[in-house]
């Protein structure tokens, strides 16, 4: 079950997603379009991955990360 916080996460990744719901985003920009503090943010991403919501490759340009969002 995903809890409030984690679907506020998964609702800003989708807001930066494109149409096949491939997000490219920063931590930071995460932190500023949710309203969480970069701890929650980090904590959040790692409890959706797991829950298998998000797929995360850090291999993006920039300095931000790829997250593919789950259905």
């Amino acid at each position: 079950m995903i809890n409030n916080r984690n679907f506020i996460i998964l609702s800003t990744l989708l807001q930066l997603a494109d149409n096949e719901k491939v997000c490219c985003a920063s931590y930071r920009e995460i932190v500023q379009r949710s309203g969480y503090c970069r701890t929650v943010v980090l904590q959040s991403i790692r409890e959706l991955t797991l829950m298998g919501k998000i797929v995360k490759d850090s291999s993006s340009p920039l300095g931000k990360n790829r997250y593919r969002i789950i259905d």
